[in-house]
């Protein structure tokens, strides 16, 4: 999401559009965030954490920069799932993508990505897709 469109790279709208929501969720709310392109890396993960210090966690946000490495939709998903192991209440994943089409076009990549969708969705999870990509 390196690309720029406008003034800005996909990933900083992305980043910034993230932050808005965060500043509407109230403090008992807990948020987590995960990049897919590095979904096995530390400094990809944010864990879950309650909403009291939003100042701080946008700040997180921000400090996270784009790649070009192929993203794991699939394990991304997987892991924000693994998250919700130990919630009671309603459980929102938001995914923010651009999508590329070198990301999403291999046939087992794409029957990954469906089953993840199924099982958070057979969890209550509510997935919400956020598409960054350019119209072509």
């Amino acid at each position: 999401m390196g690309q720029k469109a406008g003034g800005a790279t996909l990933f900083a709208s992305a980043a910034t559009d993230l932050a808005e929501r965060i500043e509407t969720l109230g403090s008992t709310e807990q948020v987590g965030i995960l990049l897919a392109s590095k979904v096995h890396r530390e400094e990809a993960f944010f864990g879950l954490e309650f909403v009291t210090e939003k100042k701080s966690l946008i700040t997180s946000l921000q400090s996270l920069k784009p790649s070009d490495e192929r993203a794991d939709l699939a394990e991304a998903m997987k892991a924000a799932g693994k998250m919700f192991d130990d919630i009671t209440g309603e459980m929102r994943l938001v995914v923010l993508s651009d999508f590329r089409k070198i990301d999403l076009t291999d046939d087992e990549q794409a029957t990954a990505i469906g089953k993840q969708f199924a099982a958070l969705e057979g969890r209550g999870v509510k997935v919400t897709v956020l598409d960054y990509g350019r119209a072509v």
